[in-house]
């Protein structure tokens, strides 16, 4: 137990260092100004009135400038799940362990997203999305000596879907609803390996989203995010629910699942933020009389440049079935997301 805890704080000692470089290093290159300090002005721009019934002149303020609420707007560590519209992003998940004293492999599993704005409903911040999430997975044994698994590519289940958003002053909320098309296979000469990383990819990821990366399943999904932000503080939280339907050879019972995480993340520049998420996974089996809970840590920042953005998790799930992260087998990512909204 202590050597787990020792290891999680060193992995949140990591993160945080890295976050605080990343986004002082980021705000001294954008030279913006604090978007909570007001602007300077000029005192030439003091109005003077003078009455002539009075003998002292009044001397009239400039109004100070409110700060750009667009420099301080709620988002999330996580760039794939904010509440803000549109947005395109490539989500870069790494991972490698060493399974056995046999066994150690190297597992890329990128995630490409689009959230294009297609409407606007008539309702003040609020309008519908399209989205479409793609994943795919490499991998690569790299000490193999008993050749237990071979290179292997594959592809994930396309998402597609459909959001309501809305933006209110410092609150954004969505809500939508999808269906994830079953590409991912195991079939073929590589098909072992590549239910290898399907599975990984799901372990490592703490089970969420999960309906990417199931073999031979439809997926029906509700997902829901809210945040906001108090002073410099983003809270937020975001949940899906859904179904995974078999579509594979033979006959096999709907799955379904349930995925929650909350966050907390601090502003420490105008366009940098620092964080942590607190992710809950329910897979019930096929009968519903032997759930499966897992729980897990994902600390990370985020930056903004311009209208681009890029960030930085680390996922570490907690206990079992994926954990704990660092143990031989554990589950865990290292994701970089970069992107730019519209």
């Amino acid at each position: 137990m202590f050597n787990n805890l020792y290891r999680v704080l060193t992995s949140l000692t990591a993160i945080l260092a890295v976050a605080l470089g990343g986004s002082f290093a980021a705000n001294a290159q954008e030279q913006q100004m604090d978007p909570w300090e007001p602007e300077a002005y000029e005192e030439d721009r003091i109005e003077v009135e003078v009455d002539e019934d009075e003998e002292e002149p009044e001397l009239i303020p400039p109004v100070v400038p409110v700060p750009p609420e667009e420099l301080a707007r709620p988002t999330s560590i996580n760039p794939l799940m904010g509440g803000e519209m549109g947005r395109l992003a490539i989500d870069l998940g790494m991972h490698v362990s060493q399974t056995d004293d046999d066994l150690t492999f190297f597992l890329l599993t990128p995630v490409f997203q689009a959230r294009l704005p297609v409407g606007d409903l008539g309702i003040e911040g609020a309008g519908l999305e399209v989205g479409a999430d793609l994943g795919l997975l490499m991998v690569n044994p790299i000490d193999d000596p008993a050749d237990q698994l071979q290179n292997a590519v594959g592809i994930g289940n396309p998402f597609l879907s459909v959001h309501f958003v809305q933006a209110m002053e410092q609150v954004n909320y969505r809500i939508g609803a999808g269906v994830a098309i079953p590409l991912a296979t195991t079939d073929g000469d590589r098909g072992l390996s590549r239910a290898f990383g399907y599975q990984n990819a799901i372990g490592n990821r703490v089970g969420f989203d999960r309906y990417l990366w199931e073999p031979d399943r439809l997926g029906l999904v509700i997902p829901a995010r809210i945040e906001g932000l108090t002073q410099r503080v983003v809270l937020g939280a975001d949940a899906a629910v859904g179904a995974l339907v078999w579509t594979g050879t033979g006959t096999q019972d709907t799955t379904y699942f349930g995925q929650l995480a909350g966050e907390i993340g601090y502003q420490v520049t105008e366009t940098s933020m620092i964080g942590l998420r607190l992710l809950g996974h329910w897979l019930p089996d096929v009968d519903l009389d032997d759930p499966s809970f897992a729980f897990g840590l994902e600390p990370g920042f985020r930056t903004q440049v311009g209208q681009g953005f890029l960030g930085l998790r680390l996922t570490i799930p907690v206990d079992e079935p994926y954990g704990f992260a660092f143990e031989q087998g554990g589950n865990w990512a290292l994701s970089v997301t970069f992107g730019t909204n519209m």
